[in-house]
């Protein structure tokens, strides 16, 4: 006879750790405020560690807790850890801050991907999150996401992208930056910038690793194309292969069908003080006919796969209402 078994309630409860004690009479609505209170606990901490600040209804902050410490050079942050003090200690919104020991504040896409994610997550638990504040060290600069990417803490929960967190697909394209340094200073676009020009050196590392990893000694495999395009996307590669080329339109080893067809991207020079080229930094250190050989199998690959979406885009225009604009050609289409 099978044993029986019994459903027990527990009790759950917050425990209070010994340690350091926030001390603050006006609310955190504001980045500096917020560092202010928790300056001295992050900027000590020579590693990662992400910290979620549980508020009141005024948002003065009831307690914190420290969430993850990460390596020296990254932290992850599961949402469940995050909302569970939040949960256990009634808040009605969080704070997440989270440090950069290095003292450069630059996001990553990591970052602005989880801030989306326990932004949305926020959401749908009414625990609205109010900002996520990047700390550089012992430097004192600051990044507020809220400030910079004030659409992530707005609005309903959206779905779509709830939908694709269920999923596991978390990774949103950052999408190519064609300008430069000094335009983007300009325009206020700093931070896009930044982040594409990140991509665009991680990109250039995934070509070289698929070449290394695809070339037998006599042969490129035709497979050496398709995990970089899924990762980073057309746009992406073409344009640090174009960047290459454009560099080294001297060099025979590049066909000169390649060299032609680099001179189609737009590739802004990207001068330092000092009249450096900042796009250097996602140059391909890989052997030129090796690279060549990657690009021929890029070109015929997503070249012919862009020729058919251009005819299937032709056909759907002339059934469709003039009120619908066409599409505008993929920068790295052939011609």
């Amino acid at each position: 006879m099978p044993e029986e078994s019994g459903l027990k309630e527990v009790h759950v409860r917050l425990a209070l750790k010994e340690g350091q004690t926030l001390y603050s009479s006006e609310p955190m609505n504001s980045p500096w405020r917020a560092v202010d209170v928790m300056r001295e606990a992050l900027r000590e901490m020579d590693r990662e560690m992400v910290c979620v600040v549980n508020l009141d209804t005024k948002l003065h902050p009831i307690n914190y807790n420290i969430v993850s410490i990460g390596s020296i050079d990254q932290s992850v942050v599961p949402i469940q850890n995050v909302f569970k003090s939040s949960i256990l200690s009634n808040a009605a919104s969080i704070m997440v801050l989270h440090n950069h020991p290095s003292g450069d504040v630059t996001p990553s896409q990591e970052d602005y991907d989880a801030t989306h994610r326990l932004s949305e997550a926020g959401k749908l638990m009414d625990i609205r999150l109010v900002d996520h504040i990047i700390v550089g060290g012992d430097r004192g600069d600051i990044y507020s996401f809220r400030e910079h990417n004030e659409h992530l803490f707005t609005g309903a929960p959206d779905l779509p992208f709830v939908a694709k967190m269920n999923a596991g697909v978390m990774h949103e394209p950052v999408p190519v930056y064609q300008h430069s340094t000094e335009y983007a200073r300009q325009a206020g676009q700093l931070d896009l910038y930044r982040a594409s020009r990140k991509e665009n050196i991680r990109c250039k590392e995934a070509i070289e690793d698929s070449i290394r990893e695809h070339y037998d000694g006599r042969h490129l495999n035709s497979d050496c194309v398709k995990k970089v395009v899924d990762e980073f996307g057309p746009d992406r590669v073409f344009y640090v292969l174009a960047n290459n080329i454009q560099f080294h339109d001297w060099d025979g080893r590049y066909s000169q069908q390649n060299k032609e067809w680099a001179k189609g991207i737009l590739i802004p020079k990207d001068q330092t003080r000092y009249d450096d080229n900042r796009n250097i930094a996602f140059l391909l250190d890989s052997h030129p006919v090796l690279v060549n050989a990657f690009l021929d199998t890029a070109r015929k690959q997503y070249g012919q796969e862009q020729r058919r979406e251009s005819v299937l885009g032709k056909l759907s225009q002339r059934s469709a209402s003039p009120s619908h604009p066409p599409a505008k050609p993929m920068p790295s289409k052939e011609r």
